[in-house]
């Protein structure tokens, strides 16, 4: 039999399995391209599963020792079947074609049964939401399965590659994302797609206001790169914001704050006068080419945040930046928060690589903080500190030193700590914050640096 099908989807082909089974057990190294699952014909799931356990035990394979464990394992007796596949005759470099193969119809089979299990919840009892929520769920798992690891590269080939994107760089043409904070970006050298930046500080510190002013600047930048190409602003590039600590509405208006420079006491209130309206329209407009969109629900796990942004791309978007408020009060899995925090973690590294774009999360810092005599945060005080710090590839902690010594000689001036810094050293860029109008600005280049003092 060449190819089964369902409909007009191949399912499986029974000669590809058996000749990729065949050159296996001749150069074991092959087991890597599939995993047993993968294979549709089930006597030969179990034959791979057996190649890969005494592959990983390091035990000679050949038909003998393969059967062996499998009799063992199961009772069944495949040694008749094993040798016929040992003697086939297969081109020896057609292994990865024949992986693909197997992969790719593998695909094809938990397609078809992801789509059997949508049309069961359908027809369901299920409400609209829960039916949503299953959904997503099913199309998550189904775009994990598609996703392969990247092909092991050479030294030189990496080294060939980041030629390549240094050139991009200069050129202007590669994707490396600016905060807008001339110093910071100085120190960082700008983010890119799969990094994870956490910025951290106690209340007070802005550390919302410096995540919402890096999105809206970095959105800002997008627009106008595609001005000067002298192209449309791309649509399909969009900001997603998880705030789980404030609504929705209260984030606009902190961006309202900002781009219209409306005094935050008066977006309280709503005593704007004529002028400030008119610039909250021209905010409104200019938000609109922003593409920043939020998900405000108070309670968020990990997987949440992978299946907003999976509904962004099938819709044909691309995300540009992934923005969360804050990791602490995520969705745990686990009795221990030190341990959820671990898993959340990781999960926000993955999730910045699987979407090829940089990940911020805001965290909190302990309050030992608090208890010393300079202010200052440390990287150990980060609230699940050794993951968290480990993950990272930057790590920005906001310090503003007139919460603590209001009589302090630079007012209205904040230190945007770099303590980590994967791609660099650490630093600290001196900016202004000017906290009525929800924002960090660069500081004026006449700044006399001698008149910044550490706090006693």
């Amino acid at each position: 039999m060449m190819d089964a099908a369902i409909g007009n989807t191949a399912q499986y082909s029974q000669e590809t399995e058996q000749s990729l089974i065949s050159l296996t057990l001749k150069d074991p190294s092959l087991v890597a391209l599939c995993d047993s699952t993968d294979f549709y014909i089930a006597d030969n799931g179990i034959i791979w599963r057996a190649i890969s356990d005494l592959t990983a035990r390091s035990v000679a394979i050949d038909p003998v020792t393969v059967n062996n464990l499998i009799t063992k394992e199961s009772g069944k007796d495949l040694f008749d079947y094993l040798a016929d596949l040992y003697s086939m005759t297969v081109p020896a470099d057609h292994a990865d074609s024949y992986s693909k193969i197997v992969r790719d119809h593998s695909y094809s089979r938990h397609a078809a049964q992801t789509a059997d299990k949508m049309k069961k919840i359908a027809s369901g009892p299920l409400s609209s939401i829960e039916k949503s929520a299953s959904f997503n769920a099913l199309l998550t798992d189904l775009e994990a399965l598609a996703v392969m690891e990247a092909e092991p590269m050479t030294m030189l080939e990496a080294m060939q590659q980041q030629a390549v994107n240094l050139e991009s760089i200069a050129e202007g043409s590669f994707s490396v994302v600016k905060s807008g904070y001339t110093e910071l970006d100085r120190i960082i050298g700008g983010f890119m797609g799969g990094d994870y930046i956490v910025i951290a500080g106690r209340p007070g510190m802005g550390k919302t206001a410096l995540a919402m002013n890096i999105v809206e600047n970095i959105a800002f930048a997008r627009m106008e790169r595609d001005v000067d190409h002298e192209d449309e602003v791309d649509d399909n590039v969009v900001f997603p914001v998880f705030s789980m600590e404030m609504k929705g509405t209260q984030l606009a208006g902190r961006f309202a704050c900002s781009i219209a420079e409306i005094d935050a006491s008066k977006m309280r209130s709503g005593a704007l006068t004529e002028a400030e309206w008119a610039r909250y329209g021209e905010a409104m407009a200019h938000v609109a080419k922003m593409n920043i969109v939020i998900d405000q629900r108070s309670k968020i796990s990990a997987d949440d945040i992978r299946q907003v942004c999976n509904r962004l791309v099938r819709k044909g978007k691309k995300i540009g930046g992934i923005f969360v408020d804050y990791l602490q009060i995520m969705l745990m899995h686990k009795d221990s928060p030190v341990e959820s925090l671990t898993d959340i973690s990781a999960d926000m590294k993955a999730i910045a690589k699987f979407f090829d774009c940089p990940v911020f999360a805001l965290s909190q810092l302990s309050r030992d903080v608090e208890k010393r005599a300079d202010k200052r945060p440390l990287p150990s005080d980060l609230r699940g500190a050794g993951a968290i710090e480990q993950d990272a590839d930057v790590i920005i902690m906001p310090y503003r030193d007139e919460v603590y010594h209001p009589d302090t000689p630079s007012p209205g001036m904040a230190e945007l700590i770099v303590t980590k810094n994967r791609g660099g050293t650490p630093g600290v860029a001196l900016v202004k914050f000017e906290g009525k109008f929800s924002r960090f600005k660069d500081a004026d280049p006449f700044i006399d640096d001698d008149t910044w003092v550490e706090a006693d």
